[in-house]
């Protein structure tokens, strides 16, 4: 019986493929675009060229003028709702960005569909964004953390590929800059006036699964050397959850590492989304003063590890939304024991042997605290309602030259009723405020306010001084309640080079237990620095509230977050 079904599935296929060859007709395929306009330069010049399909008119100099959804290039009047592709090309040394609009007008929605395109905005396109057409922006910024299938042109903004952004297209600007993050993936070419060659040290090659694995190799003084594989699956249509599996081991704590996390978008359109975690990781409330891979390099290179660490075993119920392009929320509850962990000392380095050893955990705190202060970290039991809210005036979430404002805010409510061991309410607001003076120079400055309520447990507690906060001061010196902090920071970057020097000052107050007034000391220090791309940058400051004790300190840093 299985070899008749085997004859009678051989005869359809058969007649099937003699049927479509009689009515087979060679396929050619239908021009749907022309060419709307060109742009071209060279990278060794400033000169551009201007050329349109409808117009013979070419200069040496490329004028724009007017806004909104039309401008003026020379005396061309260009529409940004006509333009539904373009494409990137070089020839001995010059660079063609050609951009088409549709042969028959009246299906030109049809063939923009999926582009994203402005004139002076900037463009943010979020960590679960796909943009299934190409992104083209006049004078914005282009900040990508999702995915691009297409080309990305800022004619005369930066663009910025963050996080694990990818962009199967090429990245094309005339005067702005192209950065592209370790983490991120381009698979074209980059094509700008800056760079001497094309941009193949940053493609990569990446099946387009729904399912991926990513190692991950940490070190620090209690885990020592971790090693831990994180598997993910995520759909770019929303339609199925998000999912992350990460298992790991520290090998000097012996203890193993997990955390695995589900997230269901709800409303696409109004990015509503509902997640969980659960995990036992080891934690630290130092992330906004040095990342994970930088503080690896100082302890792998000098036994210098910045950041203080307790273990979390729990997990959390979360809610996230992004009501428009400017703002993100979450909020849930969350629930995790903390655990003590102390630090490793002998731990091995490359440029420091057996004469020095990794600072203990928590060196900061006071030998007359330590050993309540551990009794609270030990198997205490954290419950609490959470919520975080971020703003990004230009929508973009990456360190731009151009001027923005970025404001967040973190609160945390913890209390028995949330089986918790301790009563207390945390709050941070953050406001920062990047303005750009010229091509050349920028301004920075950043303040935060922390404070709380009710008992606040001692490694929850502020704490300020040294790497990112009060440079000039020893590292965390200052322990509190209740603080606030402003940084402020001018930078200057030389002509036609990637090197800088900025000029910051910093100043701040502090108070633990008691309220802050005008009794607590204002805590103030001045610095200079000369960076190299923002990846590397060597700074020396000074305190200015003592005239002993009071030399100046040196800092290097390979990823500045401030």
């Amino acid at each position: 019986m299985n070899r008749f079904f085997t004859y009678i599935t051989i005869l359809l296929l058969l007649i099937a493929t003699s049927v479509s060859a009689v009515d087979y007709k060679e396929y050619k395929t239908k021009k749907k675009n022309k060419e709307y306009f060109e742009v071209g330069f060279s990278r060794d010049s400033n000169n551009k060229k201007f050329i349109s399909n409808f117009s013979n008119s070419s200069s040496n100099e490329l004028l724009v003028q007017g806004n909104s959804r039309n401008f003026l290039i020379n005396e061309d009047k260009i529409s940004l709702d006509k333009i539904s592709d373009c494409s990137i090309s070089e020839k001995n040394n010059k660079i063609t960005i050609s951009f088409y609009t549709p042969l028959d007008s009246t299906k030109l929605a049809r063939y923009k569909k999926g582009n994203r395109i402005t004139s002076d905005e900037n463009i943010f396109v979020s960590k679960d964004d796909f943009v299934r057409g190409m992104i083209f922006s006049l004078f914005g910024d282009i900040t990508i953390e999702g995915e691009v299938n297409k080309d990305v042109v800022s004619l005369f903004g930066n663009v910025y590929v963050v996080g694990d952004g990818v962009v199967r297209g090429d990245i094309a600007t005339i005067r702005g800059k192209v950065k592209i993050e370790s983490s991120a993936i381009l698979y074209g070419e980059i094509y700008d006036r800056n760079k001497k060659g094309r941009g193949l040290k940053h493609r990569k090659t990446r099946d387009n699964r729904a399912f991926d694995f990513e190692p991950y190799f940490s070190y620090n003084r209690v885990d020592g050397a971790a090693i831990s594989g994180k598997f993910y699956h995520h759909d770019i249509d929303s339609l199925l959850p998000t999912m992350e599996a990460e298992i790991g081991i520290g090998f000097a704590s012996d203890r193993g590492r997990y955390k695995f996390m589900m997230e269901q978008v709800l409303f696409r359109e109004k990015a509503i989304a509902i997640g969980g975690t659960f995990y036992r990781q080891l934690l630290s409330d130092d992330d906004w003063l040095i990342g994970k891979d930088e503080n690896t390099v100082f302890a792998l290179l000098a036994k210098e590890d910045y950041k203080d660490y307790y273990e979390a075993e729990g997990g959390s119920l979360y809610l996230k939304a992004m009501p428009s392009k400017h703002i993100t929320f979450k909020g849930g509850y969350s629930y995790y024991e903390s655990n003590w962990l102390a630090s490793n000392r002998h731990l091995w380095s490359l440029l420091r042997g057996k004469d020095k050893l990794f600072d203990k955990n928590y060196d900061s705190w006071d030998s007359s605290i330590r050993t309540s202060a551990i009794a609270e970290v030990d198997t205490s039991d954290i419950g609490s309602l959470f919520a975080s809210i971020h703003y990004y005036s230009d929508s973009t979430r990456s360190v731009s030259s151009k001027s923005n404002w970025h404001i967040s805010g973190e609160f945390e409510f913890s209390q028995k009723g949330l089986n918790s061991d301790f009563d207390y309410h945390r709050y941070i607001l953050s406001v920062q405020r990047f303005q750009e003076i010229n091509e050349q120079s920028i301004f920075r400055v950043r303040t935060i306010f922390g404070n709380s309520d009710g008992y606040l447990p001692t490694f929850k507690r502020f704490h300020l001084g040294g790497l990112g906060t009060l440079h000039g001061y020893a590292f965390k010196e200052l322990m509190g309640t209740r603080f606030w902090m402003m940084n402020s920071e001018y930078k200057i970057e030389f002509p036609k080079s990637e090197f800088g020097v900025s000029l910051f000052w910093d100043m701040g107050q502090i108070a633990n237990d008691a309220q802050l007034n005008s009794d607590i000391e204002v805590k103030q220090s001045l610095g200079l620095s000369f960076f190299f791309e923002d990846d590397f940058t060597i700074s020396i400051a000074k305190r200015l509230d003592r005239s002993t004790n009071d030399s100046p300190k040196l800092y290097v840093r390979f990823n500045q977050i401030f």
